[in-house]
């Protein structure tokens, strides 16, 4: 097994146990084979499938219509959101529906944002049921004109259930930095 995709298997053994509570379980050996280097490109890294581009193109639809609520049925009921700061296990419940409901209020009316879309999707099959997705979000606000600014994110998406769910989410950028670098927020 090649150690990029041990450590994906590792890091959604340990996000799954977080999501249920449980201790993660022992990862299998990470000894490759003597004499084999480990190595530096992902196995079947590319253009995501097409159930897990649906998915994010719907995402985009909802922070463009400012509907940002309708996103919670993109992720699973227990998910990890990390940032620069840490990290924190979400509940997909009410009190995240009103938490989205201040997210998307902040970006359309603090922030200005005026239009999202996908820039770069690229899809690391970690299993059968796991892919890693890593993207970069455009996004305009008021204050910025057409210009552009880009934002990592990257996400594991599960595909145990009729449709795929985000199991963690991860903000590769400090979005407040950004957001103040471009006159966005004081």
């Amino acid at each position: 097994m090649k150690w990029h995709r041990l450590l994906g298997l590792i890091v959604i053994g340990i996000a799954l146990a977080a999501c249920n509570g449980s201790e993660p379980r022992a990862a299998a050996s990470t000894t490759p084979p003597s004499g084999t280097p480990p190595s530096t490109t992902p196995p079947n890294e590319g253009e995501p499938d097409p159930d897990v581009r649906a998915l994010f193109e719907a995402y985009v639809k909802t922070l463009n219509d400012h509907e940002l609520t309708k996103s919670q049925e993109f992720f699973a009921p227990q998910f990890i959101l990390a940032d620069p700061g840490g990290h924190v296990i979400a509940q997909n419940d009410e009190a995240r529906k009103q938490a989205i409901a201040k997210e998307d209020a902040y970006y359309k009316d603090t922030l200005g944002m005026t239009s999202t879309r996908l820039v770069s999707i690229k899809q690391t099959a970690q299993d059968k049921h796991h892919v890693f997705v890593r993207t970069v979000w455009g996004c305009t606000f008021k204050k910025t004109g057409d210009r552009v600014i880009d934002f990592p994110l990257s996400f594991i998406v599960e595909r145990t259930g009729p449709s795929p769910k985000i199991i963690m989410h991860i903000v590769e950028a400090d979005e407040p930095k950004i957001f103040r670098e471009n006159g966005l927020i004081p």
